[in-house]
């Protein structure tokens, strides 16, 4: 397959919604995190589908919360007739979805997604013909952690297609500096950097744990947090674009 040609995107998401932090909140999709980027390949005149393993995408309550929500969040989260909710609200099922039509995937990101994607087999399918088919791989604060699980034929033996890349992801730093070291240990799930550096990625660091941070390599777009919403999926449109100009 050759890359696709269309302004089509597909947005994914952890389908998992339920319990995380100590208080009893649950976690999801970060908000923020789906909403930019949608904002931002509207903008950009692309045509957006969100996908999750089940079709279900519910989001973390913190990322609802007045702290964690900027100006577009509050806006879009008060305007129910606004056409991120009609996106939402048709979205399909990783299984439902042709990755032949879709030159590129971004992963938003939530802690749900480390309960979900590193077993959603549908979606690591559809991840994996995607990049077969030459296209983009991208993926925002704990989204990266589909990347770690997707497999393709060019792969070496038992390795991702992260895979000597250079990526970044949500860091431990951070973890430690939302408290939220404990609820991980408590569900058995592991650090980012971690994670990624024992599928044989090279992890980059931000120089904060808040910086707004991307890295691109080749057909890999990670960034590290809500902060780099906006510069990983404006990252991910300029991966593509470069990719489709060249003759």
């Amino acid at each position: 397959m050759t890359l696709n040609n269309t302004k089509k995107v597909l947005l994914g998401t952890t389908s998992y919604y339920g319990p995380f932090y100590l208080n009893g909140m649950k976690t999801g999709a970060f908000f923020s995190e789906t909403l930019v980027p949608y904002k931002v390949f509207k903008k950009a005149g692309y045509e957006v589908q969100i996908v999750s393993e089940t079709g279900q995408c519910m989001f973390d309550d913190l990322s609802l919360m007045n702290m964690a929500l900027g100006k577009l969040e509050k806006q879009v989260l008060d305007d129910k007739d606004d056409d991120f909710w009609t996106c939402l609200k048709n979205a399909k099922a990783a299984k439902e979805v042709n990755p032949n039509e879709y030159p590129l995937l971004f992963v938003a990101g939530g802690h749900g997604a480390m309960f979900d994607l590193p077993i959603a087999k549908d979606m690591q399918d559809l991840a994996a013909k995607i990049y077969d088919n030459k296209g983009i791989l991208a993926a925002v604060c704990h989204g990266p952690v589909l990347l770690v699980h997707v497999k393709n034929s060019k792969c070496p033996a038992g390795k991702s297609v992260v895979y000597g890349k250079n990526v970044t992801a949500f860091t431990h730093a951070g973890e430690v500096m939302m408290g939220l070291s404990t609820p991980l240990k408590n569900h058995n799930i592991g650090f980012l950097n971690e994670i990624l550096e024992q599928a044989e990625a090279r992890y980059i660091n931000p120089s904060t744990p808040v910086s707004d941070f991307v890295q691109v390599d080749g057909r890999i777009v990670t960034g590290v947090n809500p902060e780099s919403a906006e510069s990983t999926a404006k990252a991910a449109i300029e991966t593509l674009e470069s990719k489709l100009s060249r003759p």
